[in-house]
């Protein structure tokens, strides 16, 4: 079961690049980033609303939110940072760059959270391999965006 959540995993992150340059053309065919994103948004509520619809069984109930930490509405409004800014920064510095950059900025992020055991992610103190993953990550993520052709073709 690991092997197939790694795969779902990697696939995912796939995706995400796909969808990097997806917005980015979305985003020049309309003439306005944000815009872009409400399409996207649009376009991905629709198919969540029909997948609850399909999926059946009883609805969640909005009485837990009440109780919840302020900061769980926060997902939604970084999603729309990010997906915005791949619309901005693809043209400008491609997906080879800009996808490593943020996979780079969610590790560092990532290890941060861990150790600290913020935003009820399980505690995992910084080790030296964590750091070298780290390490290891910006550097490819510098090397990929360094590498880029200032005159890119087409």
């Amino acid at each position: 079961m690991k092997e197939l959540t790694y795969l779902l995993v990697l696939l995912a992150g796939a995706g995400i690049s796909a969808q990097a340059g997806i917005n980015a053309r979305l985003g020049q065919a309309l003439g306005n980033g944000m815009h872009a994103v409400l399409v996207s948004f649009t376009a991905g509520t629709v198919v969540a609303l029909a997948y609850c619809l399909i999926e059946g069984g009883s609805l969640a109930s909005l009485k837990g939110l009440r109780h919840a930490p302020w900061w769980v509405w926060t997902g939604g409004l970084l999603g729309v940072g990010f997906v915005w800014c791949s619309i901005f920064a693809v043209p400008k510095i491609g997906v080879v760059a800009m996808v490593p950059l943020a996979v780079a900025g969610q590790m560092i992020a990532a290890v941060v959270l861990e150790h600290y055991g913020l935003l009820g992610a399980p505690t995992q103190p910084v080790s030296p391999g964590r750091i070298g993953g780290v390490a290891l990550v910006v550097l490819g993520a510098v090397v990929l965006a360094a590498t880029r052709d200032p005159q890119p073709a087409g």
